[in-house]
Parts: C-alpha cells; structure tokens; sequence
C-alpha cells in the first residue's frame, strides 16, 4: 500500500479540509492533523480508484480508496476514444505544419485509425485487450 503525506482538519469528528501542504498553524493547531493516503493495489487496466473515506481513529489519519472493476466493455470503448484522440492531434499537427497539407497523409492516417478500431473491436476480454499492441509507447500515425 501506498502512503502519501496529506494535513487534514478534523472539526466535531468530521474532515473538513484535505490539503497536501502542511497547514499555516502547524498540525495540532485549529483541528490539523497529519494523513496518509493508502490505496490499495489494483490490477493495472482492470481496476481503478473510486471514492475515498477517512478513518480518523487513527494517527495519522488515513484517507482510504476505495477499487472500482473496470469492465472489458468500458475499457474497450475508452482505447477507441483513445485511438480517435490520437487521431484528430495527428491530423492537427500535420495541419499546422508549415508545407502543404497532404491529404495522401490523412488517408493514411486513417487508414491506421480504422485498422487500430478493427483490432480493439475484435477483442472479446480483458487479455485480449492486454495483448494489443502498447499504443502509449509507439505512435502509430507517425510518418514512417
């Protein structure tokens, strides 16, 4: 588990304030008190972090995450948005370019664009997203 150094105010047994520089006063001072942010581990791509609680019986107090699944479907529609993000910044970039707009370029880039939607929409689960290529480390509307 993970523990990030957070000040919280605890005023009448509730947070009021959550900051991650310490408070003016100093802790102790007006209800301030130490933190620590404890996220659980989570399966990368298959699990994130949701609402959060604080458990102020303890010192410091612990500000606690809660894990949310990610299902395969919202996973797969999201690496689509991802793939139609990266896309339209391709194509800005080219537009921006100081020669000619070359729509042979833009064809292209779509041509990989449909390829990229193809590849995700044949996925049936998580592994099968897992095994696609790693977009985030290879850009595949760059010029080759």
């Amino acid at each position: 588990m993970s523990e990030i150094k957070h000040w919280v105010q605890v005023i009448d047994g509730e947070v009021v304030h959550c900051w991650d520089s310490p408070p003016p006063n100093g802790v102790g001072v007006d209800g301030w008190r130490e933190a620590i942010e404890v996220k659980p581990p989570i399966q990368p791509n298959r699990q994130g972090y949701t609402a959060h609680k604080f458990d102020i019986t303890t010192d410091p107090v612990e500000i606690i995450w809660d894990v949310v699944d990610i299902g395969y479907g919202d996973r797969k529609s999201q690496l689509k948005g991802q793939a139609k993000v990266q896309f339209q910044q391709m194509v800005n970039r080219h537009m921006n370019l100081p020669s000619d707009f070359d729509l042979s370029l833009v064809a292209d880039y779509q041509t990989k664009l449909n390829e990229r939607l193809a590849s995700i929409e044949k996925c049936q689960s998580h592994d099968d997203l897992d095994a696609l290529p790693n977009w985030s480390e290879i850009d595949p509307f760059a010029p080759q």
